[in-house]
């Protein structure tokens, strides 16, 4: 519909030209017909069910909702639909990552395509020298926009099986090749040449870039920030167009046409560049996966961590119950509660590891998230095993060090809780970073505990059979261990923490 818009403003300004001087007043004033229709059209359209609903017009909601979706909406639907959207969740990870990308490809393009557009002319003109025809830039714009509407038809016979980041690299790389030849030999360019190469710039430019940032902004981000999201990356776009329609002009006067040329061609290089390092594949995923696993994983995180913390729990008022009892514990009564936990959680990672082999679009890496997963689910698998071990081995009685060894555990567990709900919250980085410092200094208490542990069992060996000595020290090594692997914990944290600036 672009392309024939722009045509259709070929068409007018052609038809126009022949009136004399003022021309140009009435091609100008011809605009003011298509944007009166969109406003006609606008006017008859509703506002969102978001929108509705932040302004207190739940009925309003409802019948929108119930017109566009043919069905009756109940009152759980509205509510599913009615979740705040906080543009200071878009700056915080994982999305902070996408709003970069999205606004500075939609920049990027921007620059390329309105630096060449509007100065198209300029390059014609200078061609063809002061006896250009009339007609020459409107023709030669005419002819451009037909191979941009290649581009466009290009793209969608190619975006559903080349992908989206693929065609935006080779559509930015694409854009600055011709560019850079024309900038190399500008002073030898005939018109033809001249018109060819920018016919292969407008080919991949809409088959690439000027297609998918469009695209990326409506697939990166979840339903209830979508329209923030892609609003942001238009905004930035647009600053793009201004940039290169009032100043890239003074580059061209200030070191001449061909010098023009390089400066786009440079910021279409840094778009491929930039797609290259944070584009996302997004093709044949639906809009629906592409929301729920952005809200899924996090809930997810969050009750494995409630989970591990609700087993951390049960160990350590058990071992402190036993010891305000004599230091008598029933083991296995213990062991059966903490091994109902520890299937809650299998089956939470279970779901979780469900979800992300169905290719949904995560808010983080899947090596990150298949990393937290599994350092989360090895922790709770600790805390069972010790556990257990204290029912295998029939310990019946109890060790101070025992209950410190709890003490820390549940230390742990309390940080990862919160560190899970951070994530998604704000001012996560610092709740993220405390935690990290918290789980490593909680795991040397327990790394020295072990040394204690063990020295103190060698040196009282001659009270203590081989049997009780062997039994204590697993059961201390593999209480150890656990604080071992909520330490791995921390360091997935702070990979992500890095990686996603959170």
């Amino acid at each position: 519909m672009l392309t024939l818009g722009i045509l259709s403003a070929v068409a007018v300004s052609i038809a126009l030209l022949p009136i004399g001087p003022d021309a140009w007043r009435w091609i100008l004033f011809s605009g003011v017909v298509p944007a009166l229709i969109a406003l006609t059209l606008r006017t008859r359209m509703p506002e969102t069910p978001r929108w509705y609903l932040s302004h207190g017009q739940a009925e309003k909601a409802k019948e929108v909702m119930t017109n566009y979706f043919g069905m009756g909406v109940t009152d759980n639907q509205l509510e599913a639909v009615a979740e705040k959207v906080s543009i200071r969740e878009l700056l915080l990870s994982p999305y902070a990552r996408r709003v970069f990308f999205t606004s500075a490809s939609w920049f990027l393009v921007d620059v390329g395509v309105y630096g060449i557009g509007i100065l198209t002319p300029t390059f014609i003109q200078s061609i063809f020298g002061p006896s250009s025809p009339p007609l020459a830039s409107a023709i030669a714009t005419g002819i451009l926009y037909i191979f941009a509407g290649f581009g466009y038809l290009s793209s969608i016979l190619l975006i559903d099986t080349v992908g989206r980041k693929p065609l935006q690299t080779i559509g930015f790389f694409g854009m600055a090749v011709p560019l850079l030849i024309a900038w190399l030999f500008y002073s030898s360019l005939s018109f033809n040449l001249l018109l060819g190469l920018l016919a292969l710039f407008y080919i991949f430019e809409n088959m690439g870039p000027n297609t998918t940032t469009w695209i990326y902004p409506v697939e990166l981000f979840p339903t209830r920030l979508r329209g923030t999201g892609h609003g942001v990356a238009a905004t930035v776009g647009k600053v793009g167009a201004l940039v290169s329609t009032f100043f890239l002009p003074f580059v061209l006067l200030a070191v001449g046409r061909a010098e023009m040329l390089a400066v786009v061609a440079l910021a279409c290089v840094l778009g491929g560049f930039l797609t290259l390092w944070l584009g996302t594949e997004t093709k044949r995923i639906s809009l629906d996966d592409v929301s729920e696993i952005f809200k899924s994983f996090y809930d997810t995180f969050n009750d494995i961590a409630a989970n591990l913390r609700s087993a951390a729990l049960v160990f350590n008022q058990a071992m402190k119950s036993a010891m305000e009892n004599g230091g008598r514990l029933d083991a296995h009564e213990l062991a059966e509660r903490v091994k109902v936990l520890e299937h809650n959680g299998d089956e939470l990672v279970h779901t979780a590891f469900t979800n992300l082999n169905r290719k949904f679009v995560a808010p983080i890496d899947r090596q990150d998230i298949i990393s937290l997963l599994k350092s989360l689910d090895d922790t709770l698998d600790f805390i069972d095993a010790s556990v257990s071990r204290l029912d295998l081995f029939h310990v019946e009685r109890i060790t101070p060090e025992m209950v410190t060894f709890s003490d820390i555990i549940l230390r742990q567990c309390d940080s990862i809780k919160n560190a899970m709900a951070a994530l998604k919250g704000f001012g996560g980085a610092t709740v993220i970073r405390d935690t990290t410092i918290a789980l490593n200094e909680l795991e040397n208490q327990a790394d020295e505990l072990l040394r204690r542990c063990l020295a103190a069992l060698f040196e009282n060996s001659d009270s203590l059979t081989a049997f009780e000595v062997m039994k204590l020290k697993e059961i201390y090594e593999y209480l150890e261990t656990t604080t071992d692997k909520a330490e791995d914990v921390a360091d997935v944290l702070s990979d992500l923490l890095v990686k996603y600036a959170l």
